[in-house]
């Protein structure tokens, strides 16, 4: 699984499963790879043999790939890649279950977003409120409020 970084418009793995060892780049840039398609169109995209697609990043020699969009209210948030050693490997049934799979991960990293930003606001909260403190006891003396701020 990679997530997307639009400014940059980079994808970075965040996430691997693998049954053998094979090379991987943690991070493709624009124009890499066949994962940046559902990127661009917010669509699920099949390769039923990576050897005729000229955009695929050196990983598996043959066999296909399934990219999914991971999209939540209309923005995508990274892309699901699943490959197979064998050409022709995936079928409809297949599509239909990793975007289920996709939603659900999209919802993950969603929540996961929100949770980190509600703490570091907590966080930022709780050191104005320190500051606050240091700057009450300090009282009028203006050297004591340089410090404490």
């Amino acid at each position: 699984m990679f997530t997307y970084d639009p400014p940059s418009g980079n994808r970075v793995l965040q996430i691997e499963a693998v049954k053998e060892e094979l090379p991987s780049k943690p991070v493709l840039g624009p124009g890499e790879g066949l994962s940046e398609r559902p990127i661009l169109d917010g669509k699920l995209h099949y390769s039923a043999d990576i050897t005729k697609e000229p955009n695929h990043v050196p990983g598996l020699t043959q066999g296909s790939e399934i990219d999914v969009p991971i999209e939540y209210d209309g923005s995508v948030m990274g892309v699901l890649v699943v490959e197979s050693a064998e050409t022709h490997a995936f079928g409809k049934n297949d599509f239909e279950m990793l975007t289920i799979i996709a939603r659900q991960a999209a919802l993950a990293v969603k929540n996961a977003r929100l949770y980190h930003g509600v703490k570091n606001s907590a966080d930022r909260q709780a050191i104005l409120y320190q500051v606050s403190q240091e700057i009450i006891q300090a009282g009028l003396d203006m050297e004591k409020v340089y410090q404490s701020i």
